[in-house]
């Protein structure tokens, strides 16, 4: 849960790299001109925004206990988590996930079901706006780079 702890969730921002300076403006302020992220960036962010907002949602459901995990499964979460994350462990980097890290960025013990909700609906409504700029982007003209 270490993302829910900022209940408020914005789409990323471009990546370091992915700025330029526009130079100085009319008053000598500095401005930053950001590049446009691509389709597959805008479609990559809005299914994360998606994907937690959906956890945060189960999360909710569980804490108010409207939502459980059967005890055959909730037993066998070590084994799950070792069989999902397997392949990914096999490489020397990124590190891979440790099982009882995992546990701490998945508890959401310290939230109340409402704030897990308020921060579900935020997420979803961050990948409807992403979704919404896919969209319009699909739906515009497309001009020939001269």
């Amino acid at each position: 849960f270490h993302e829910q702890q900022r209940v408020k969730d914005k789409p990323t921002a471009p990546a370091k790299g992915n700025r330029k300076k526009a130079g100085k403006g009319e008053k000598g302020e500095s401005k930053v001109k950001k590049l446009e992220a691509s389709s597959t960036q805008l479609l990559l962010e809005a299914h994360q925004a998606l994907c937690r907002g959906m956890f945060r949602l189960v999360a909710g459901l569980d804490r108010q206990g409207i939502y459980y995990v059967d005890p055959l499964s909730a037993a066998s979460l070590p084994v799950r988590f070792h069989r999902r994350f397997a392949p990914i462990m096999r490489l020397e980097q990124p590190q891979a996930l440790v099982f009882d890290h995992y546990l701490d960025s998945t508890d959401s013990s310290p939230y109340a079901p409402g704030e897990l909700f308020a921060a579900a609906a935020e997420s979803f409504t961050d990948a409807r706006l992403l979704a919404e700029r896919l969209l319009h982007r699909s739906k515009a003209p497309h001009h020939p780079s001269p």
